[in-house]
């Protein structure tokens, strides 16, 4: 059986650079990395990163969504370019340089995302 999942994910920009994480050992993806992400529908992601980590934030834009599917689940991925200020990255998390994502293992539909963003920022 297929599971749809629908994420809210968060391009946070501070000072040139994307917070990003790699994912522990023992997760689905582990060793790759990702953009935070959010799986609640119906909220807004300024809310969500406010709630959750205390960041405050600016939408700059929103990407085309992404689309990918592994093992049971198919995803469709809605990015978002998102500036805050004066931020402590949450746990997990850390602040890489736009230039240095191409470099990095991403997950699929995240991959798709560095491409788009790097492509149009």
């Amino acid at each position: 059986e297929v599971t749809e999942l629908k994420r809210l994910v968060a391009l946070l920009i501070y000072q040139d650079q994307v917070l990003i994480r790699q994912v522990p050992p023992g997760e689905i993806m582990a060793g790759l990395h990702e953009f935070p992400y959010f799986e609640q529908e119906g909220v807004f992601l300024e809310e969500l990163l406010f709630e959750k980590w205390g960041i405050s934030t600016i939408e700059v834009k929103e990407y085309k969504p992404v689309r990918h599917s592994f093992t049971r689940y198919r995803v469709e991925l809605v990015p978002f370019l998102m500036e805050c200020k004066e931020v402590v990255p949450p746990e997990g998390f850390f602040f890489c340089n736009r230039h240095e994502l191409k470099g990095l293992a991403f997950a699929g539909g995240h991959r798709e995302i560095v491409r788009s963003f790097l492509s149009n920022p």
